[in-house]
């Protein structure tokens, strides 16, 4: 009997120990990233964000993206950079672009260096499918495009913009559109295709569905091209918004942009949920920088985005040039419907990317980005950044440094400045970033000289530590070029 008690005693033991074992070798499966990135969408351009009061034409309406935010947590001042090249520079490697002279939209003809590692390298290495379905605008050249630089899957475009129907008429890096600048699916042009919206979703969801069936973990990078110009919406989708009346044509156009494209990750919010990954899949929402009001003088229709009432447009260092709208979606980990008020950058995306991963970021090159996991959830109540910085050159007039409330800005007043020969003088102003007060309108440089000369020696001093450009340096940097209707 004592004898029969100790068999089943040692029995329980090992029993328990071989389901210790088993449950320490179960790793919980790695979470799929979806990174969808619009392109000149400003901060006022989803309806979930605040539209401008005073403009009659800024209401939009995003039910997918409003669906996306109530499911997950929409950030109120999330700062980029004020173009589309540099942006994604920073957005790839979770640095300042400055830190590698990479300063403007001409660091696309050199490409993204090398010495930077991307989130798709990263997460390649460490056993993720990965693809680049859209614009990529950081390096057109052999060596600097996306299949060498982390991603398995490439469909879309090199450069600044492209046609919205003709998959060869395009650009490399800059200027208007032209034809042979195509679309490539992975290293091939591309002869036929959809509207470049849908054919861009088409492709994603192509990819989400391989990456479900091989059971591997998924980092798709959806940069659309929407509502960037040309301004080449679908004509039904024309027609529906013709419908409401507007001042300004282009802000139809615009959008008609905004609406396919919400339709479109409405389609992939649905896909994960057919293919049983919507509980396992970071799902992150940005722009690129902020909404493009301009239009030419000779009546030429461009690009109307809207930033919400904030000050100045794409190009530009006031907050309507860098605050962007981003959304994060993260079942059962990050809450649902949260607002988070504190500044956070782009930049932050790839060290909470690799955060939720379970991959710890390289140590070559310091992140200037945070794991924003942690800040959202509570568990840390500090704040994700003390200083951030926005520039639109190493000796720019253009720039913009803020610190906790405080945002030292040197910019063209208004946006009178893209037609005026010569430019208008800049502005250095100073200001309190609160919303009781009216939105960089209220320049209290004067009243507190002190906290913008401490302001501007943090700006200099970072500047000081950049290099020089990497297209200046290359000898690739082109002479300006006439503004297009494409709005690069």
């Amino acid at each position: 009997m004592i004898t029969l008690k100790l068999r089943n005693i040692v029995c329980l033991i090992v029993a328990a120990i071989s389901c210790s074992i088993q449950a320490a070798t179960i790793e919980t499966p790695k979470p799929n990233v979806m990174l969808i990135l619009a392109d000149d969408a400003g901060w006022g351009d989803l309806s979930c964000y605040p539209q401008d009061p005073a403009n009659p034409d800024a209401p939009i309406y995003t039910p997918h993206l409003d669906s996306l935010a109530a499911q997950g947590v929409r950030f109120t001042q999330a700062y980029s950079q004020n173009m589309c090249s540099p942006a994604r520079a920073a957005l790839l490697t979770g640095r300042f672009p400055q830190r590698f002279g990479f300063y403007d939209n001409s660091g696309s003809a050199t490409g993204l260096p090398k010495t930077e590692r991307t989130l798709a390298e990263l997460l390649r290495a460490h056993g993720y499918a990965t693809a680049c379905i859209g614009k990529w605008h950081v390096g057109h050249l052999p060596g600097f495009r996306p299949l060498d630089r982390g991603f398995d899957r490439f469909y879309g475009f090199l450069g600044a913009a492209h046609d919205y129907f003709k998959p060869s008429v395009g650009t490399d890096t800059e200027g208007d559109v032209h034809e042979g600048g195509f679309v490539y699916d992975q290293e091939k042009p591309v002869t036929k295709m959809k509207h470049l919206t849908d054919q861009l979703t088409d492709e994603a969801i192509e990819f989400i569905r391989s990456s479900a069936q091989a059971r591997e973990p998924f980092f798709l990078y959806l940069p659309y091209s929407a509502p960037h110009g040309p301004l080449q919406p679908r004509q039904d989708l024309v027609e529906e918004f013709q419908r409401i009346p507007t001042k300004e044509p282009g802000r139809t156009l615009t959008r008609a942009l905004i609406d396919g494209m919400d339709a479109g990750i409405g389609r992939l919010l649905r896909e994960l949920f057919l293919t049983r990954l919507e509980t396992n899949t970071l799902v992150i929402f940005a722009s690129d920088n902020g909404g493009n009001e301009y239009e030419s003088p000779d009546g030429a229709i461009r690009s109307v985005g809207h930033n919400g009432g904030l000050r100045g447009t794409k190009f530009m260092t006031w907050d309507g040039g860098i605050r962007v709208p981003l959304i994060v979606r993260w079942p059962g980990h990050l809450p649902s419907g949260d607002a988070y008020a504190k500044p956070v950058s782009l930049v932050d995306i790839f060290a909470t990317v690799a955060a939720a991963a379970g991959i710890k970021a390289p140590a070559t090159q310091p992140l200037d980005g945070v794991n924003l996991l942690p800040f959202v959830t509570g568990e840390n109540p500090g704040t994700p950044h003390q200083v951030l910085f926005a520039c639109n050159g190493r000796n720019s007039k253009q720039w913009s440094v803020r610190e906790g409330d405080w945002k030292l800005v040197s910019d063209y007043p208004d946006t009178s400045f893209f037609q005026a020969r010569p430019r208008p003088e800049t502005l250095v102003g100073l200001y309190h970033m609160t919303e009781s007060v009216p939105k960089e309108r209220k320049n209290q440089i004067a009243e507190h000289p002190e906290i913008a000369a401490g302001l501007r020696k943090t700006y200099d001093d970072f500047m000081a530590s950049c290099p020089p450009s990497i297209a200046d340096r290359a000898g690739q940097k082109a002479a300006p070029k006439k503004r297009a209707e494409t709005n690069k």
